[in-house]
């Protein structure tokens, strides 16, 4: 039976998945110099696949920093071992959105810019002085006449933004932006930011039945690559459902997603995948000898990476699963980069043998 700890991956493979990074530039180095170091200890055949499962904007402090790193880490390994494929999250869809200027209504700007995170991305790209947040009621909506001055000057922080974005220097950061994949594999682990949600049939997945995976990707690749490619694509001002945004984009990234239910183990599709996500930050926590932490929330069909790196309050940090021969672990990183955390967990989730130190962290 396919358990979300020992699915087969490639022979002389070493697969590592990283969680949602959300302008975390530090935790990002340190993940990524771990990962390094990982791979000048193994045997010279071995293939290192890298996923990361996107928002790589948003609600941290450094969304250039990261999608940099990224870019610099790509050239790197040009010719090496190790090999790098980069997904996209619902974040950076709407960075891309707001790039291509399909994201100018009031609604839009409100709820994403105020309530989703974009805030921050301008902050970092135009100067913190640029645009600085209005008071708001107890749901996040802005205040009256002071609201609408609020309003309209965001709208010329995303009009800024689209601008800078169209600039030399900028240029590589829209290219990694459009370049992003919606879906990959690696042996019988399934990759996509935000899982498979229940209202498409794509529980399936993991059900008897007749469903494809390889169909559903060909499909959601197809359908994302029309949402990249059709700029005559609007976005609706009066309601929550982005009109054909919504149909397109959140194919596979929906709020509607089954999070809650837990799939019992013999309710497994034989061949099914296992499904690794982010999108949402797990409520699971676990003390790793320095207080309680958020820990990837383990189901027997998948794994959630979202252990909320923007919530450093919480315990909060930026995780990655790596699998290698038969072993399987996590590396957790603090939002400041400054700690490294390698531990396993059980089948069922609960954390085992957690050891705290920089040390370089090897299968």
């Amino acid at each position: 039976m396919t358990q979300w700890h020992t699915a087969n991956i490639p022979e002389n493979t070493c697969l590592f998945a990283i969680g949602d990074i959300h302008g975390y530039s530090a935790a990002l180095n340190t993940t990524l110099a771990q990962i390094e170091s990982s791979a000048k200890s193994l045997p010279s055949s071995t293939e290192i696949k890298v996923v990361t499962l996107g928002d790589y904007v948003d609600r941290g402090p450094d969304s250039i920093g990261v999608i940099d790193r990224l870019l610099q880490f790509r050239k790197e390994i040009e010719g090496s071992k190790i090999e790098l494929n980069a997904l996209a999250g619902n974040h950076d869809l709407y960075a891309m959105a707001i790039m291509d200027g399909m994201m100018t209504e009031k609604f839009a700007i409100e709820k994403w810019i105020l309530k989703g995170g974009f805030f921050e991305t301008l902050q970092n790209y135009l100067g913190q002085d640029f645009l600085t947040k209005p008071r708001t009621d107890f749901s996040g909506n802005v205040f009256g006449e002071a609201g609408k001055i609020w309003l309209a000057q965001a709208k010329e922080a995303a009009e800024s933004w689209q601008d800078l974005m169209k600039k030399p220097k900028y240029q590589a950061h829209k290219d990694f932006l459009v370049s992003l994949n919606l879906s990959t594999q690696v042996g019988e682990y399934a990759f996509t930011h935000s899982g498979i949600f229940n209202n498409s049939g794509c529980r399936d997945i993991y059900y008897p039945g007749g469903f494809s995976w390889e169909a559903f990707l060909a499909k959601s690749t197809k359908m994302f690559d029309a949402v990249k490619q059709d700029s005559g694509m609007r976005w609706s001002s009066d309601m929550d459902v982005f009109s054909g945004m919504y149909a397109t984009v959140f194919a596979i990234d929906s709020l509607m997603m089954d999070y809650k239910r837990a799939v019992p183990w013999e309710g497994m599709a034989p061949g099914a995948k296992i499904i690794v996500h982010g999108h949402r930050i797990s409520e699971k926590t676990s003390n790793l000898g320095f207080g309680e932490v958020i820990v990837p929330d383990i189901m027997p069909y998948r794994i959630g990476l979202d252990t909320g790196v923007i919530e450093a309050d919480r315990g909060g940090g930026l995780t990655t699963f790596w699998r290698y021969g038969k072993d399987a672990g996590f590396i957790r990183v603090s939002p400041d980069g400054a700690q490294v955390t390698h531990y396993k967990m059980q089948p069922d989730g609960q954390v085992i043998r957690p050891a705290v130190g920089p040390s370089p962290f090897t299968p």
